[in-house]
């Protein structure tokens, strides 16, 4: 059976070694996501939202916007766009930018349906966000495209007002936001 020994001067080069690659990786600073966390505030989270389109009813609908840019948002409403073409809706998919520092840009698509569940075409949204400069609220303006399967515009117009208030766990430090806050 063999003994294995290993001198001082060969485990304190090992340490050496390890303590360069530390020395390295602190000297290239945090990770662009812990940076991302303690500069500004962001979207990143859900949030609540109240939507006004016009004469309508104003709505409710939910947003969960993801660190990488994607969306996912969904609403408490049947559709009511192109006339005489009611039916349903799926939730919003799509992509959010940081375009200043309290503004972004969202854009999202979801699948339309007939009354029947048949496939009618899609809803797309495109928004400017403003975000509050406390980071719990925005407000949001935009267009709005519905289109048919083949993908002709049936309609184009104002996405109306959006009002939305970010959701936080009790007493847990909110994703996105400053340090300390």
């Amino acid at each position: 059976m063999d003994n294995h020994r290993i001198d001082r001067g060969t485990m304190l080069k090992g340490v050496g070694v390890v303590g360069a690659a530390t020395a390295l990786a602190a000297l290239h600073g945090p990770l662009p996501a812990q940076a991302a966390e303690t500069d500004v505030w962001g979207l990143e989270g859900t949030w609540i939202s109240t939507v006004a389109l016009g004469p309508r009813t104003p709505f409710q609908s939910l947003s969960t916007y993801a660190g990488g840019g994607g969306v996912v948002t969904t609403a408490q409403t049947q559709l009511r766009g192109a006339p005489g073409r009611p039916g349903s809706i799926s939730s919003h998919h799509g992509t959010w930018a940081r375009t200043g520092e309290l503004t972004f840009r969202r854009h999202v698509v979801a699948f339309t349906f007939d009354p029947t569940g048949t496939p009618t075409g899609t809803h797309t949204v495109d928004q400017t966000i403003l975000l509050a400069s406390d980071g719990q609220s925005y407000s949001a303006r935009g267009t709005m495209t519905i289109a048919d399967v083949t993908g002709n515009v049936l309609q184009s117009s104002s996405a109306g007002t959006e009002h939305a208030t970010r959701i936080t766990a009790n007493g847990m430090r909110v994703a996105g936001s400053p340090a300390g806050q």
